[in-house]
């Protein structure tokens, strides 16, 4: 697959100052406080203000990362398509709490234009770990930083395996009719069909090239990739949104699937390439996040969660 957007990622590393009390999937704590940080650095309106109305829009960094607008020429995707975030966070370990003198780490994956945001990023990011991160605001040190294009080709997958083990490692929200699916309803077709329609959208909104991909033939075609083994379990968890003061559900699938592209080799670069992109509901904040190859691999949270 040709290249249609630049993909970078921005790698920080921190120690923290004492313990640290992080949710189990922290990826939505450490975007909303880089967020906030990023907002009380750039923003010249009230807080309060909203970003729709605001004149700067187009230019400001927060507007462009936390509230991007769909791209017009998008339009075809249909009236329910919201702009895909630049900007997804991969922190290490996933969550759980963090012990005095602990390392740990946040890596943003960076999409086209969003690249050109690091300067700001890590002023944003030094704010937010001198206000303290988590329920009891644990600070940390930012020990060291570094924009690394990824070591592995997101554009050019390598040799298609046998087996392709899929391992994912943040609730998995895929939401078919209104609902998020659960173990048992996951197919490689509502899985691929998902991812497509992602990249589509940072295809349109952040590429001057289409996607051209015939959409129903890979829809088809998922429908011949070959589970050999199904292992995935639901997790009960929540965030806590300090916008509307409540916690909102997050459930979804993690586990792993082993399976065949024997006949569907078509879709080996859309899976390879997902692993940087993350896949359905709450993306934008770490979720769906999987990986096929070990080099990107995400530690697991080790922490008791409510699953079946």
């Amino acid at each position: 697959m040709d290249e249609k957007f630049a993909i970078a990622t921005l790698k920080f590393k921190f120690r923290a100052r004492q313990w640290v009390q992080l949710p189990p999937f922290s990826g939505s704590t450490w975007r909303g406080a880089l967020g906030q940080a990023l907002r009380r650095i750039v923003c010249v309106h009230s807080l309060q203000a909203t970003c729709k109305s605001c004149i700067l829009r187009s230019t400001c960094w927060y507007a462009k990362l936390y509230e991007p607008v769909i791209a017009p020429q998008c339009a075809f995707l249909g009236k329910q398509a919201e702009a895909p975030h630049p900007l997804i966070p991969q922190p290490w370990p996933l969550g759980g709490t963090l012990k005095s003198g602990q390392e740990a780490g946040l890596d943003l994956v960076l999409i086209g234009e969003a690249i050109a945001a690091v300067d700001i990023l890590v002023q944003a990011t030094q704010r937010m770990l001198n206000h303290g991160i988590g329920r009891d605001r644990g600070e940390l040190d930012l020990l060291d930083w570094e924009l690394q294009t990824p070591k592995l080709n997101p554009w050019r997958p390598e040799t298609l395996p046998t087996q392709i083990h899929l391992h994912i490692t943040t609730p998995l929200r895929l939401r078919i009719e209104g609902r998020i699916l659960r173990p048992e309803k996951i197919t490689m077709r509502n899985f691929g069909t998902t991812l497509l329609r992602r990249l589509s959208l940072f295809t349109c909104c952040h590429s001057t090239v289409s996607l051209n991909a015939d959409f129903k033939d890979l829809a088809n075609a998922a429908e011949q990739i070959r589970i050999r083994k199904r292992d995935l379990h639901w997790v009960h968890w929540a965030r806590y949104s300090s916008r509307q003061q409540r916690h909102i559900d997050m459930d979804g699938v993690v586990g792993e699937l082993i399976i065949d592209l024997k006949v569907a080799s078509v879709w080996w670069p859309y899976l390879w390439l997902g692993q940087w992109l993350h896949v359905g509901k709450g993306a934008s904040m770490g979720m769906g996040r999987y990986y096929l190859h070990k080099d990107l691999f995400a530690p697991t949270v080790t922490l008791s969660l409510t699953s079946q």
